[in-house]
């Protein structure tokens, strides 16, 4: 992409979908392993997608609000917090209902960031905004790709699925302190 700045907020958003898509790619093969854990069937464990798709729609029904009322760089900021909530829920959960419940939370965190993150790039970038979107997608699917690997090296070392999903807090600290250095408001 000839002229495009991938400047400090360039850069600085395209870790919400690094940060998300690490939940997601890692979240998708620990699923058979959360299942085995917790002794219930694969279709029981399914619902965690339908956990996923829930957490979507709601944060889908709240973030044009949230971005209007307290902008863009709060909705990233929250996104973090809620997404952060989830993840520890997930991790500390036990129970069908606890590891649902938890992804729910974790979509809705996730999907603040993405959410936020999307048009911040668009509008950032004008006409080339399309273009660095994409980017962002492939930037976040790229380093998503070294989860599964990182659940599978977890699970080889005999430390469960656990270490590799809990990589998505350390990302969305990282990315938290990011965004709150960035200059301005908004």
């Amino acid at each position: 992409m000839t002229g495009v700045r991938r400047d400090r907020l360039t850069l600085t958003l395209y870790g919400t979908f690094v940060t998300w898509g690490w939940f997601l790619y890692g979240f998708g093969p620990a699923v058979p392993l959360i299942a085995a854990e917790q002794g219930t069937s694969l279709a029981l464990a399914g619902l965690h997608g339908t956990g996923l798709a829930a957490g979507t729609v709601i944060a889908g029904t709240m973030s044009s609000t949230l971005a209007v009322r307290l902008g863009r760089r709060i909705q990233v900021l929250v996104g973090v917090a809620v997404l952060l909530v989830g993840l520890v829920a997930l991790l500390l959960g036990t129970a069908p209902w606890q590891t649902i419940g938890a992804v729910v939370i974790a979509a809705i965190g996730g999907n603040f960031l993405i959410s936020a993150a999307q048009p911040a790039l668009a509008r950032h970038h004008g006409t080339a905004g399309a273009a660095v979107v994409t980017e962002a997608n492939a930037m976040g699917s790229g380093v998503g790709l070294l989860a599964p690997l990182a659940v599978g090296a977890a699970v080889a070392a005999g430390w469960t699925w656990r270490p590799a999903v809990a990589v998505v807090g350390v990302l969305a600290v990282a990315l938290a302190v990011a965004v709150a250095r960035l200059p301005g408001t908004g």
